[in-house]
């Protein structure tokens, strides 16, 4: 190792032939004005389309780029609070979704007079039976669940008027079979 300076307060090392070798973080460009400007677009839009207080959006583009300010965050940081701005509106929007079904839901099972056995499909199906603790998917199948149930048919005692007259109409061949061979065995005998 003869030969070799090292200069720690610089980060150099120099051997033999002279290589300078700097091992210090490049410095952070901070946010380009035009950045900042398409940033405060982007909030001000979201804001208004998702009627949400601007400090909520900017508070998640700080949180994004691990920062206190805008005035932190730096160049490279960029796409990321744009994500994050994305982010914060795709939840918005499934929350509204979310609503809406919860809505719809709680409106076609009271017209069904079904509320009791939504709630049992939905602690039986998803362990959860607030319909706002399921995700869309969730939400769409007891929909699903709720447009496409079909009462049980009332039962009927089979040796009733209404028994019979059933039996007449759901197995007519059968039912006459059986009449025409009875009053023929009744003749008979």
């Amino acid at each position: 190792m003869s030969g070799i300076e090292l200069d720690g307060d610089q980060n150099r090392v120099a051997g033999r032939d002279y290589v300078e070798i700097n091992l210090a973080t490049p410095e952070r460009e901070p946010l380009a004005q035009a950045q900042r400007a398409r940033l405060n677009e982007e909030v001000a839009r979201l804001a208004e389309e998702l009627d949400m207080d601007p400090r909520l959006l900017w508070r998640s583009v700080h949180e994004s780029a691990g920062v206190k300010t805008v005035g932190e965050v730096k160049k490279d940081q960029y796409q990321d609070a744009m994500a994050a701005l994305q982010a914060v509106r795709d939840r918005q929007l499934e929350k509204i979704r979310a609503q809406l079904l919860i809505k719809e839901l709680e409106q076609a099972a009271e017209e069904r007079s079904m509320a009791k056995q939504l709630g049992r499909y939905c602690l039986r199906e998803f362990g959860e039976q607030s319909l706002a603790g399921l995700s869309i998917k969730q939400l769409s199948q007891a929909l699903r669940y709720v447009d496409e149930y079909q009462p049980p048919a009332p039962l009927v005692a089979p040796l009733s008027v209404a028994g019979f007259r059933m039996l007449a109409v759901r197995h007519p061949w059968h039912f006459t079979a059986v009449f025409v061979v009875g009053a023929l065995l009744g003749k008979v005998f």
